[in-house]
Order: structure tokens, then sequence, then C-alpha cells
């Protein structure tokens, strides 16, 4: 014979079920604003780069400026901005 569900084991489920699609509907149209919100700047022409050098390679912090400055003046003719994070 099966156990007896209690009264309410359903509909607490169908609760959680109405929290979590809530939440959903939620998180969807806060991200749909976002993409409406400006910059700042103008995203079309921005480049971001992320570029690990290695300890083993670059082992300073010294060498790593260097590198950096180095690339950042090879790239000075064709940016309008650019630096370090």
């Amino acid at each position: 014979m099966a156990a007896a569900r209690p009264r309410d084991a359903g509909n607490r489920g169908d609760r959680v079920t109405v929290v979590l699609t809530i939440g959903a509907a939620l998180l969807i149209r806060s991200f749909a604003r976002l993409q409406n919100v400006s910059p700042g700047f103008d995203a079309a022409h921005a480049l971001a780069a992320d570029i690990p050098l290695s300890g083993t390679k670059y082992g300073n912090d010294e060498m790593r400026t260097a590198v950096v400055d180095r690339l950042i003046e090879r790239l000075a003719p064709f940016v309008a901005c650019a630096g370090p994070r």
C-alpha cells in the first residue's frame, strides 16, 4: 500500500514552481533592460585583451611592465587610448 501524501505536498511544489518562474521572468526582463543601457563609450570600436605573461618567461614586474609598455607603444598609431587595467 502506498504511503499517503500530506494534502499540501503538491501545493508546496506548485508554489516553488511559481516562485522560480517569476524569478526567471524578472531576470530575463532585467537582462533585456540592461541591453539598452549606454556603457558611456562607443562599444562598437572597443577591444579588450588579457595577455597572460607567465612568471617563468617574465619573472618580475619590471619585465612585465616593459612588455606592456612596448606593446602599447607599437599599438599607439592604431588606437585612441590604451593602457594597463
